[in-house]
């Protein structure tokens, strides 16, 4: 039972990490958040794929809904926080029996 609340805490730790970080590094020039029926549309305005965008905050003034803010964080941002918490997570697993292998998202 505490690996289990331990797991639980990681992750919750995790989650915050990955999405204060990329609120505070964005690098997609968004021009619009919409949502209609059960879908929220995410506009990308970056006409020339080859000239990277500037980082930047998250713009806040897109969304209201922390729901769909975290949804479009996640989108944009669900391959290289692999990558980021590869470090975090083992330290903080460090006394839990666990081997971590693979982290797969599916976003729908």
């Amino acid at each position: 039972m505490a690996a289990r609340k331990k797991l639980l805490r990681v992750a919750a730790v995790c989650r915050t990490a990955v999405l204060g970080y990329r609120e505070l590094e964005f690098d997609v020039k968004l021009s619009k958040v919409e949502i209609r029926g059960n879908t929220l549309y995410l506009y990308v305005n970056q006409k020339d794929l080859s000239i990277a965008p500037k980082r930047g905050p998250f713009p806040e003034h897109l969304t209201s809904s922390p729901q769909h803010r975290e949804a479009a964080l996640s989108w944009f941002f669900c391959f290289a926080s692999q990558a980021l918490l590869s470090v975090l997570l083992p330290k903080l697993l460090a006394d839990v029996p666990c081997k971590i292998e693979r982290m797969d998202f599916r976003i729908t």
